[in-house]
């Protein structure tokens, strides 16, 4: 495999790179050739001049492009212009699709590019995919695509463009995409494929939560409108420039495990919020910020790895918010790039990378794919790598990024004294103070953030209201001490009885509450059994000699699709009292 990376000039230019010199000489015995372009300019008749000279000089090139907004030549930023790699390859084969989401939504989009993906041939060695995530939900193309569990490397990125319009594009010599996919699919056991990927992003703020999201648009944080988030604690405005001035500071996720950075596009009229990735109701964030000193580290680490792999050729896919806030030292990151390989690529709006065999759709990241073909290929010789570009070495030169690492950290340490000292007021707030779990004011709130998730999710939630029977006789006979003796000893017995992820508290008086998420009303019903048999077979000390012999009474509910708090919790409250009215020591379910 070899790569040519060349800035565009004139179509005679382009003909006379492609026809003369080292270019011509490796595509004659080519098997494929990859033609990328990469182009600050949305035009059309230029784009359609260029795909068209290519195809008749190239016949066995697979175009493939998108706008940008930022092109990367040999490990270097450039503005407004027009870069194409070639990549030739001696026996790699390569297979294009396409997708129009005009008429089709992205579920369905996904569910065909896996059909076109599969049947392309064995021996799949990775995907490329170019997007138009400013008009594409790509995270439900990607989710969709996730199902196969597939087993080689996707990468890729959301289409770019300058202004603050939506008209970026995904094109090839036939096609051009204002809603759409390209994919490009490597075949061949002589390809090989490595992927990595960096974030560098640092959270600023105390933890919050979406409480109200439709699609890719946040309309409530905390029950504060979306934008009044970035209005309060950044004194954003919401005018023609606030994609700007909101790029450095993206909301941190955690998502089964993985930071994922989402950055708003939009404020709408309404003060709503809109991004070019997936936002889901119920989830809890940090608004971050980039640390340039732990994006340049991190890069570094890439490179390490890099170089160790040798490839042929290196794609960038970097989110815009890299290139806004390393301004003139965005180079720094990429440069050392090119001493392993030719480097190319393009600045994106949502970078694509797989990982455990899901495809995730990020923001605020680098992602770096190196190329290679194995055959007839000898390790290069350490005399044969490149020399990078030296950085100077002038003690007060781009050390504005120092600056900027030291001020989060500052930032970052004042914060956490700050939030730890406000967890404890919470937690003061939050804890029944007898039992030392969950109180009613904290109930309300899970309950509020659960059912939202499961409705988001479209999972089943249940809840299990109980109480101790004959509660009022242990007050009355023992003293209230040992009825508070009682109420801990059976707290710290249902806390032992509960998985990870469910949550009980005390409701008030001797009745508590379980909230189970992800669990149908027969599962539930399994737990509440478990537990009163445990209360059943278990003496209370509470300070009496010999001990208590309780029971206890538990209600079950499911969440339904019209429920309420009040509805579902009156649901269970109700089955707790039919418990009550059977005799008691037993469980009963809401219909």
């Amino acid at each position: 495999m070899k790569n040519f990376i060349y800035k565009y000039g004139s179509i005679d230019e382009l003909r006379e790179f492609t026809e003369y010199g080292e270019f011509a000489k490796y595509r004659q015995k080519a098997e494929s050739v990859l033609i990328q372009i990469y182009s600050a300019k949305n035009e059309q008749l230029l784009l359609n001049q260029i795909t068209g000279e290519l195809q008749r000089l190239i016949p066995c090139g697979v175009i493939v492009g998108t706008t940008t907004v930022g092109e990367i030549m040999n490990g270097e930023l450039l503005l407004n212009e027009i870069i194409l790699s070639f990549s030739v390859f001696k026996k790699t084969k390569l297979t294009r699709v396409h997708c129009c989401c005009d008429e089709i939504n992205e579920e369905a989009a996904g569910e065909l590019l896996i059909r076109q993906i599969s049947m392309s041939g064995d021996c799949i060695a990775g995907v490329m995919i170019l997007a138009t995530t400013l008009t594409v939900d790509a995270a439900k193309v990607l989710k969709s695509l996730s199902k196969d569990r597939l087993s080689f490397p996707v990468f890729g990125g959301g289409a770019g463009v300058y202004d603050t319009s939506r008209n970026s594009v995904v094109f090839d010599e036939t096609s051009c995409f204002r809603k759409g996919l390209i994919a490009v699919i490597f075949l061949g056991s002589q390809c090989s494929i490595e992927c990595r990927t960096s974030l560098g992003w640092r959270s600023l703020s105390q933890e919050m939560t979406i409480t109200k999201a439709e699609g890719m648009v946040v309309r409530k944080v905390d029950d504060m409108d979306g934008f009044d988030l970035y209005h309060k604690y950044l004194n954003i405005n919401n005018d023609g420039s606030f994609f700007q001035n909101v790029l450095e500071f993206p909301f941190l996720i955690e998502r089964n495990g993985y930071t994922l950075a989402r950055v708003p596009f939009y404020a709408h009229e309404d003060n709503s919020i809109e991004f070019v990735s997936d936002i889901i109701q119920g989830e809890r964030f940090r608004i971050g910020y980039g640390d340039p000193e732990i994006m340049l580290l991190e890069s570094e680490e890439i490179r390490k790895s890099m170089d160790e792999f040798e490839p042929d050729a290196i794609m960038l896919f970097a989110c815009i918010c890299r290139r806004f806030l390393l301004q003139t030292d965005v180079d720094r990151e990429m440069q050392p790039f090119q001493c392993i390989a030719p480097t190319s690529g393009f600045f994106t709006y949502g970078e694509f990378y797989s990982v455990d065999h899901e495809i995730k759709l990020q923001n605020a990241s680098i992602v770096v794919v190196g190329i290679k073909e194995t055959y007839g290929r000898k390790n290069r010789k350490e005399d044969e790598k490149k020399i990078c570009r030296e950085v100077t070495d002038d003690l007060y030169s781009d050390k504005h990024n120092r600056i900027i690492s030291h001020l989060l950290h500052f930032i970052k340490v004042l914060s956490s004294d700050l939030e730890e000292s406000n967890q404890e007021l919470i937690k003061l707030s939050e804890i029944d103070k007898t039992t030392m779990i969950y109180n009613r004011r904290k109930l309300d709130g899970i309950l509020d953030r659960e059912m939202a998730l499961s409705r988001a999710q479209r999972t089943r939630m249940t809840v299990i209201m109980f109480d101790i029977d004959y509660y009022k006789e242990v007050n009355d006979r023992y003293g209230h001490l040992t009825g508070d003796k009682v109420l801990v000893e059976l707290a710290e017995m249902l806390l032992s009885s509960i998985r990870r992820n469910d949550f009980v508290g005390r409701w008030g008086g001797e009745e508590f509450l379980m909230i189970l998420p992800i669990t149908d009303t027969s599962s539930a019903i399994g737990l509440a059994e478990r537990v009163r048999k445990e209360i059943d077979k278990h003496i209370f000390d509470g300070g009496v000699k010999g001990g208590l012999h309780l029971t206890c009474s538990l209600g079950v509910a499911e969440l339904k699709a019209e429920d309420t708090v009040e509805s579902l919790i009156g649901r269970a409250d109700r089955a707790l009292y039919a418990a009550k009215e059977k005799g008691r020591n037993c469980v009963i379910a809401a219909d």
